[in-house]
């Protein structure tokens, strides 16, 4: 995903110059992509932001096999952020407005969206566990925090304290799938710490949940 649009890269040649399976939303001017992840059904989603970070402008688009640009399912949001899937249901968040949402099926429809308080720290990218767990990155806050995701309830479960102040995501990985990766920023820090900015990693007692590939048809 890039701001020219979704792109398809070959693994085999990196030499190879990138396809464009679909250009970027044209309602999406003065945005930039970020945040992205494959659905269940094999579509992905990726999401628009506001190039300064302060309109919301920003949102969620879907591209699945068969489209020629990608259909927008959410709006007037400022920094989307978190995308995961649970119990037929799709979780994501607002930084900017310390939320999380939650809607049923494969789409975002306003009368149906469900808000879910964020415990007053900002919610950045997160990692859902196989037990579904929301484990999710305190940007600015220096943690990560577990919610359970419940019959579609969000329930606080724990704060783990980092030894970096702004977590931005994080996603499991490694040979078993129970290495937890965490991705840190050093954005306008006056005085960053020595691991501000870097990747962490720390083995968990969980596996994360599946993952899914994009269908081509």
């Amino acid at each position: 995903m890039s701001d020219q649009g979704i792109l398809l890269y070959q693994w085999e040649d990196c030499q190879a110059p990138p396809a464009l399976l679909c250009p970027y939303p044209r309602d999406a001017a003065g945005t930039h992509p970020n945040e992205a992840a494959i659905a269940p059904d094999g579509s992905l989603w990726f999401r628009t932001m506001d190039v300064n970070e302060s309109a919301p402008l920003g949102g969620w688009y879907r591209f699945a096999p068969g489209d020629s640009r990608p259909v927008k399912m959410a709006g007037a949001m400022t920094i989307p952020n978190t995308l995961a899937w649970h119990e037929n249901r799709v979780w994501f968040a607002d930084s900017a407005e310390q939320l999380f949402f939650s809607a049923r099926g494969r789409g975002i429809l306003p009368q149906e969206m469900r808000s879910h308080a964020a415990d007053d720290m900002t919610p950045d990218g997160s990692a859902l566990s196989h037990e579904g767990d929301l484990i999710t990155a305190r940007f600015g806050h220096g943690c990560l925090s577990r919610y359970r995701i419940r019959h579609g309830t969000l329930t606080l479960a724990e704060h783990v304290p980092l030894p970096v102040t702004q977590p931005s995501c994080c996603a499991f990985g490694g040979s078993e799938g129970t290495t937890l990766f965490i991705t840190s920023a050093r954005k306008q820090l006056a005085a960053p710490g020595e691991l501000d900015g870097m990747l962490l990693q720390v083995a968990t007692g969980t596996r994360g949940a599946p993952t899914y590939r994009f269908r081509f048809d």
